[in-house]
């Protein structure tokens, strides 16, 4: 099955704990993929890890779009392991973020006339 924008498509399956994620994209996507750990996340928010957590546990209210990519990294049958996110994704967050904020700012001062 092709792609409409050129690119052969890319299936990967990965198998995570008892989950198995499909995920498919264009080649230009996944030569651009990165995924990073929650210090060199918070550095592409600029914020805490706190804050990022806050992020996460209210993630419907957050980010209803579900721009955000993220998954625990852990062998089977382990309680722990290293969340992951995918840095291309945490950028579109903080872009539609700063979208949000311009829009409200016109009617903030519009209404304090």
């Amino acid at each position: 099955m092709g792609s409409t924008s050129g690119y052969p498509d890319l299936c990967d399956v990965v198998q995570c704990a008892f989950m198995t994620m499909h995920d498919e994209r264009t080649g230009s996507e996944a030569a651009y993929e990165q995924w990073v750990k929650i210090a060199e996340a918070c550095k592409i928010m600029q914020c805490g890890p706190s804050r990022l957590y806050e992020i996460l546990a209210d993630i419907e209210i957050e980010d209803p779009n579900r721009i955000l990519k993220t998954f625990i990294f852990r062998s089977p049958n382990s309680q722990r392991g290293t969340r992951l996110f995918e840095a291309n994704s945490l950028r579109r967050f903080m872009a539609a973020r700063y979208a949000e904020a311009a829009q409200e700012q016109p009617d903030q001062a519009i209404a304090s006339r």
